[in-house]
């Protein structure tokens, strides 16, 4: 009975070593995996960092753009103000102009603002 045991105990034996090498392969397969999700976590998270960091970019840009904006609409305000005033200011002064010219003397014939003219001799 004892030769019917031994090759039971070294098939048992044989058995435990394959579980053995079964159980270590799938170890070192899922300590891979870990490894490879580690680095896709670390990859994520650099990219949501600068994601975050090209956002704040994003935001103080457009912040900027929306001041200069503001900035531009107020000038061109004032400009346009300020051409109105201009345009005002010439219209005033073709009046005067017109109203001068109206009451020229220049307009007056020629006899009756200098007496006659000489005659040649």
């Amino acid at each position: 009975m004892s030769t019917n045991l031994e090759p039971s105990i070294e098939e048992r034996e044989l058995d435990l070593a394959l579980r053995e090498a079964e159980i270590l392969a799938r170890l070192a397969a899922v300590e891979r995996r870990e490894r490879e999700l580690q680095r896709t976590v670390e990859a994520v998270d650099a990219q949501r960092q600068r994601l975050e960091e090209v956002r704040g970019e994003y935001e103080a840009r457009r912040d900027s753009l929306t001041q200069r904006a503001r900035e531009l609409d107020a000038e061109r305000s004032r400009l346009r103000e300020e051409q109105a005033r201009l345009v005002t200011r010439n219209m005033e002064l073709d009046e005067v102009t017109t109203a001068r010219t109206r009451h020229s003397p220049t307009d007056e014939p020629w006899g009756k603002r200098h007496g006659t003219p000489l005659e040649a001799a």
